[in-house]
């Protein structure tokens, strides 16, 4: 299925602990304006919207199924990484899903705490479906607040 094709820009999936900083993150996406110089080259919008996130877009309905549908209608899987991330079989299942649908390559990972392939568990940031990707020899790329 054609990217150009999906109602979400993004879906930005994380544990309920981590849902202020989401909702941070989709703010940003969502007002950032791309330069035109980028907008040109890379055929990208002029804003990354709309954003997917659960707190606040999905209301009464069959939440699995529900959040299904939003994974498929969406471009790009945002994971927000933390301890608490990796360890929310929610989280892992997004990632799961998405994965499953052919886009692990879409996927971008959000490290705000934690560490990436720790060797203590309880440090881990990335949940087991994309320690997995990394098993497999996929280079998962993203942002690392916790670093800065």
């Amino acid at each position: 299925m054609s990217t150009e094709q999906k109602h979400y820009y993004a879906f930005v999936s994380h544990s309920s602990r981590d849902a202020k900083i989401a909702l941070w993150l989709r703010d940003k996406l969502v007002n950032y304006n791309i330069p035109a110089s980028i907008q040109k080259e890379n055929r990208t919008p002029k804003r990354l919207r709309p954003v997917f996130i659960y707190q606040t877009d999905l209301a009464g309905a069959n939440l699995q199924d529900a959040l299904e549908r939003e994974l498929e209608d969406s471009q790009w899987l945002i994971v927000i990484c933390s301890p608490d991330g990796a360890k929310s079989q929610y989280v892992n299942g997004e990632v799961e899903h998405f994965i499953n649908t052919g886009r692990a390559s879409r996927i971008i990972p959000f490290i705000v705490g934690g560490t990436p392939h720790a060797t203590n568990p309880e440090d881990e940031c990335f949940p087991p479906a994309l320690l997995k990707l990394a098993e497999d020899g996929i280079e998962l790329r993203g942002v690392n607040l916790a670093a800065l």
